[in-house]
């Protein structure tokens, strides 16, 4: 169990260099005490609602609702219009771009200036290979 501990600890602590703002690294290192708390019998719980909390305050710092909506992509999938959390992660991805393909790989490929991909590039759907 203690193996097991340790790396869950170290793939924790691998995200917060990662970190968007000062809340994203408080949110982990809460986190983190969670899953260090082994007397607690809901450390999981908690772990699991700080991870979810990272999760939507990510998505609502790249995906803002009032963004993702203008996209020329974007059709309303819920009753009240609003964005699915797919919707998001994909506005997140193509910086709001449409039509285009992100590819895994070559830093020589040219990136969105300003994008925070890092190791992938965007391609215009029409320039790939069929």
């Amino acid at each position: 169990m203690e193996c097991i501990n340790r790396a869950l600890n170290e793939e924790v602590a691998a995200l917060q260099p990662k970190a968007i703002d000062q809340y994203s690294s408080r949110v982990i290192e809460g986190a983190q005490r969670a899953l260090a708390d082994n007397d607690n019998p809901l450390r999981l719980n908690f772990f699991s609602t700080a991870m979810r909390m990272l999760f939507e305050h990510i998505m609502d710092t790249l995906s803002p609702e009032d963004q993702v909506v203008k996209t020329s992509w974007f059709k309303p999938e819920r009753p009240e219009g609003k964005a699915t959390r797919w919707q998001r992660v994909m506005f997140a991805i193509q910086v709001g771009l449409s039509e285009i393909f992100v590819v895994a790989g070559d830093a020589t490929r040219p990136k969105v200036p300003g994008s925070w991909i890092t190791g992938f590039a965007i391609v215009p759907v029409a320039t790939l290979p069929v």
